[in-house]
């Protein structure tokens, strides 16, 4: 992460809460955690919003297939490349 949370988020420098409180204890850019954590994080965090998303709705079996086809074929840098572009485009819903 090369910007703090702040920047992501929006949220005020400072202002109490949890990511007041994961900003304190892992710092702005989450340098103190490893990157495993924050890999796991990320997973629990698209698992959960899927869920709020309604995860009932049903998923392809091209996109299932893709997913296998990416763990295979994809380098793992290339892989969190496509996480990025995944997110930012899932960010635009909220403007």
């Amino acid at each position: 992460m090369t910007k703090p949370i702040g920047f992501y988020t929006g949220h005020p420098i400072g202002q109490q809460g949890i990511l007041y409180e994961l900003e304190k204890k892992w710092g702005g850019r989450f340098e103190n955690i490893t990157e495993n954590e924050k890999i796991w994080l990320l997973a629990q965090l698209a698992r959960q919003y899927w869920f709020a998303m309604g995860s009932s709705i049903d998923i392809r079996d091209g996109v299932s297939n893709a997913a296998a086809r990416i763990q295979e074929e994809l380098t793992p840098s290339t892989q969190v490349k496509l996480m990025e572009g995944i997110i930012n485009q899932l960010s635009l819903r909220d403007e």
